[in-house]
């Protein structure tokens, strides 16, 4: 895990954030690890439910938005209303300058609601993925201290555009991997919170996703990947996590 010095976890003391989760296998895993270590109140928003945010959004410091199986293809579409919802949410917190880190699903929404768009990839990306820095990735203070290039866990159909005037930070043959939107915005299309029992959970669920079942992966051969490289990402993504809170502390 990454250390901070004793002045930033000062700062950090009492700095409130949100997540918003979209399925119960799908909540903020070591980024919660990394707000109980820096001493960030992170809570957790369930959005398969009904219920309201836990506190008033404007009282939250920062935002992280999570992954879901489903698909922001707008509300023509039919996707689910709370994705409209919460495009029209983090397009309030961009303009309001509030920190974001945004994964996969939350990604695509944040993207969007920075006038961004998504593409259907021609192929799943699923299991473990190369991913390279850009020059500026390197240079960034979530994205650079990961390294040149890594090995991260991902599970989606759609890539990002990013909007007009984003810093690629991340990329691969497939697709943007990561891209910073302004100077408080963070999209990752890699799972950097997730736990092994997630993994797990979306594996025994493999067969529910078609584009899943259309490609060739194997999921057994992913599941003992996981076991082996489970434990060095989700120290990365810890790290990344705890400098997000820390950046967050700064426009706190």
């Amino acid at each position: 895990m990454a250390l901070l010095s004793e002045s930033a976890l000062g700062r950090l003391q009492g700095v409130k954030a949100v997540a918003i989760a979209y399925e119960e296998d799908g909540g903020p895993g070591v980024f919660s690890d990394a707000a109980v270590a820096t001493g960030v109140d992170l809570e957790v928003w369930k959005r398969w439910e009904t219920g309201p945010p836990p506190s008033r959004l404007d009282s939250y410091a920062a935002i992280v938005c999570l992954g879901g199986s489903m698909h922001p293809t707008g509300p023509d579409s039919g996707e689910p209303e709370q994705l409209t919802d919460d495009r029209e949410l983090l397009g309030d917190a961009l303009a309001a300058g509030t920190p974001i880190l945004s994964v996969c699903l939350g990604a695509e929404l944040c993207t969007q609601a920075a006038g961004g768009g998504i593409r259907k990839l021609e192929t799943l990306e699923v299991g473990w993925t190369e991913i390279e820095l850009t020059e500026a990735g390197l240079e960034d203070p979530l994205l650079g201290p990961m390294g040149s290039s890594f090995e991260g866990f991902e599970w989606h159909s759609y890539g990002c555009l990013p909007p007009d005037g984003a810093i690629v930070l991340a990329t691969n043959p497939a697709s943007p991997q990561a891209w910073r939107i302004g100077d408080s915005a963070w999209a990752i299309q890699f799972h950097a919170e997730v736990l092994l029992e997630d993994i797990r959970s979306w594996l025994r669920s493999w067969d529910k996703d078609p584009d899943a079942l259309a490609s060739d992966l194997d999921p057994d051969e992913i599941a003992a990947e996981t076991e082996r490289k489970i434990s060095e990402w989700n120290d990365l993504g810890r790290g990344l996590a705890e400098r997000f809170f820390a950046f967050a502390a700064t426009r706190a």
